[in-house]
């Protein structure tokens, strides 16, 4: 019987199965497609002290595992133009394609087993795998399979999260960019899209939206909209979460992690730093588990009390600023004047400790230029 079987190859299984492989267990991995990292998924933003926080900062900078560093950011609402200047570099555009086959490397030199090319079709709670030409009798089951849920469904019978369609494309473009700084345009109804520096010639757009059909042709229209001719280079496809954890993590012996579980920052859809953090929490628990008997329940009960409160607030804050009027989303906008943007300082992974720094300047505006802010700080 193996110790740990975990259902997928993407960020969330691969590092969670090199740290339960690093401390002795015996790990195997499925993974479904060919190669690790392939197909592409995530926009690659990461930050800096997020990739401090699970320990992968060292390996991204000193491997070069990352195109740009972003220090600015531009948000386009409908008529309104907002900044944000951190003064120093706050995140990496990271390869993520590369990042995962570090994990992968990692999990393989600590002893744990990757077998590529290979769909799970069923779990159970009993510790069961079934793939397509083996079965597996695990310890612990571990549920990282993406964003789809399909096994998770499966097994109970429910769809757990709504994902939100997501595509993206790499393109040569004629102008050069600056390299530190992302754009953000608030110009669907239900998320937004973006334009981040791959290169002073090189950009990823993106857009996510379940209401704009088909998303690949709002995409080109929309970076021929803002360069001009481009040069599409890569084509990606995905799905994002934004609607919060799943009700639970833990069935029998199986435990999910990741998108699959929900884990990701409902304002942004980003889940590398909640996966990371999330696979931490859950290799702690399995270790206890088995060597000393420890319910698998106790992965939900640490992890609500780490990051549940941070989740909560991000889930509120994206329901006020997602709106199917895209003019509402710009009153708003409109509201926090550019000098609060201005003062915008802390931990982007974890938003609840930016915005409560931000409630007495806020206040301090709504009582009237209390603060000492001058004229061009009015509104536009």
């Amino acid at each position: 019987m193996t110790d740990v079987v975990i259902v997928g190859g993407g960020f969330a299984g691969l590092y969670t199965g090199f740290w339960l492989a690093k401390k002795g267990f015996d790990v195997v991995i499925f993974e479904e497609h060919k190669e690790i990292g392939i197909p592409h998924h995530c926009a690659g933003l990461i930050s800096i002290s997020g990739l401090d926080r699970i320990g992968l900062l060292k390996d991204v900078i000193n491997k070069r595992i990352f195109f740009t560093k972003i220090r600015r950011a531009k948000l386009f609402f409908h008529n309104c133009i907002r900044k944000l200047d951190a003064h120093e570099y706050i995140s990496l555009e990271v390869d993520r394609e590369k990042l995962d086959k570090l994990l992968a490397e990692k999990a393989i030199n600590n002893g744990a087993e990757i077998i590529l090319g290979e769909r799970i079709k069923r779990i159970t709670r009993d510790g069961r795998v079934k793939a397509s030409n083996r079965e597996i009798n695990a310890k612990v089951v571990v549920n990282a399979e993406g964003a789809a849920g399909y096994l998770l469904k499966l097994l109970t019978g429910r769809k757990y999260t709504s994902p939100i369609l997501a595509f993206q494309f790499d393109a040569k473009i004629r102008k050069e960019i600056p390299t530190d700084c992302v754009e953000v345009y608030f110009n669907t109804p239900d998320f937004f899209s973006w334009i981040i520096p791959l290169s002073e010639k090189e950009v990823r757009v993106g857009v996510v939206s379940n209401y704009i059909k088909p998303l690949s042709e709002f995409a080109y229209k929309f970076a021929r909209k803002r360069f001009g001719e481009i040069k599409i280079l890569r084509k990606y496809g995905g799905l994002v979460i934004t609607d919060g954890p799943i009700s639970q993590f833990v069935y029998g012996k199986i435990v999910c992690v990741g998108d699959t579980a929900g884990q990701t920052k409902p304002t942004t859809g980003g889940g590398v730093v909640f996966s990371g953090i999330s696979g931490i929490i859950l290799v702690k628990v399995i270790e206890k588990h088995l060597e000393l008997g420890i319910p698998l329940l106790w992965y939900e009960k640490i992890w609500k009390r780490i990051l549940g409160k941070h989740i909560s607030f991000m889930k509120k804050l994206r329901s006020l600023f997602f709106f199917t009027d895209a003019r509402a989303t710009t009153s708003i906008a409109k509201f926090i004047p550019q000098f609060i943007f201005d003062r915008i300082k802390g931990d982007f992974d974890f938003q609840i400790d930016a915005f409560l720094k931000l409630i007495p300047l806020i206040r301090g505006k709504t009582r009237g230029k209390q603060l000492g802010t001058t004229s061009h700080h009015v509104l536009e």
